[in-house]
């Protein structure tokens, strides 16, 4: 709720955390609600200081399929392996 995706940028964990607790006990375990507010603290903070994972070393999928296996393509174009 709070990431920016493709369609809608993210909302604030302020906004976030009115519309779960508004849905409680209707579309969300109130339970878990209140178990949520209770860490958003700690949820927050490991939210800010995420590090991304360094990328991935090989190309990307073409249309959902991998672009290794191709045809005319080979894994040593990507890695430097003699294929």
């Amino acid at each position: 709720m709070t990431s920016d995706r493709p369609y809608r940028e993210g909302m604030s964990v302020d906004r976030a955390v009115k519309i779960l607790s508004g849905g409680a006990g209707g579309y969300w375990d109130p339970n878990l609600i209140d178990v949520f507010q209770q860490s958003i603290d700690e949820i927050n903070e490991i939210r800010l200081s995420h590090q991304p994972r360094t990328p991935a070393s090989r190309p990307s999928p073409v249309d959902g399929m991998p672009i290794i296996g191709l045809p005319g393509i080979s894994v040593s174009q990507f890695t430097g392996v003699i294929a």
